[in-house]
């Protein structure tokens, strides 16, 4: 149309009847509610359930991924069940990390390997056809594929950081890692040579004599 989006036309004689057990909607609708509802009085926050009404309406925003979809009926299911029960679960406090970007990692520890390629069905198979043109990866081919993830802000246990440490700060017990800040400098050799930047530094040892971190992972502990 004038605004350059695609408009679909109807093409005269091109109805086709399809048998199935089930039909899934995942079209963009309003919801036609039998009261009258305040927009301003249901704000929608992101991933949360929200209320309202008697009986109970339960809103989420809009999901835009299968992944968003399953957490979101999960979270549904919750708060139905609270509001059968009435009782009141108490909320886990959500963890919030900085994501780790590219470039804080020590890409000096990781060999390049390529992307496997997509295969694609040829184009006279795909026109007439409801398979799916870009084929699933083989189990070789995912594991492959899997292998190439840096697993970005997790340790994995290279003992990067224990080999390193000039002070001997770094312990290992038990296949998990301890800085003892009564050893500890703040040098940050063991931040800099872990591939995967899954230790932060949260402050330096300008007071006090100590070098404060905040780990990323559960198998790194603070003493000291």
């Amino acid at each position: 149309d004038e605004s350059g989006r695609r408009r679909p036309e109807v093409v005269p004689g091109s109805d086709v009847l399809i048998s199935c057990d089930k039909l899934i909607l995942a079209t963009g609708q309003e919801i036609r509610l039998p009261f009258e509802l305040d927009p301003g009085s249901l704000s929608l926050k992101e991933g949360r359930v929200e209320k309202f009404a008697k009986p109970p309406l339960f809103f989420l925003e809009d999901l835009g991924t299968v992944a968003e979809v399953i957490g979101a009926g999960h979270r549904i299911a919750q708060a139905v069940m609270e509001t059968l029960e009435k009782r009141s679960e108490p909320k886990a406090p959500e963890e919030k990390q900085e994501v780790v970007r590219f470039e804080d990692l020590n890409l000096n520890y990781f060999r390049k390997e390529p992307s496997v390629a997509l295969k694609e069905i040829p184009v006279e198979r795909s026109v007439s056809s409801f398979e799916e043109v870009v084929q699933p990866y083989t189990i070789d081919e995912a594991r492959a594929e899997a292998q190439r993830c840096f697993s970005c802000g997790a340790c994995n246990g290279c003992d990067n950081c224990y080999r390193y440490c000039p002070d001997m700060a770094v312990i290992k017990q038990d296949g998990k890692y301890e800085v003892h800040l009564d050893y500890c400098k703040g040098c940050l050799v063991c931040f800099e040579e872990c591939p995967r930047h899954a230790i932060e530094v949260v402050g330096l040892p300008t007071q006090g004599g100590k070098a404060f971190w905040r780990e990323r992972v559960r198998n790194f502990k603070i003493i000291g």
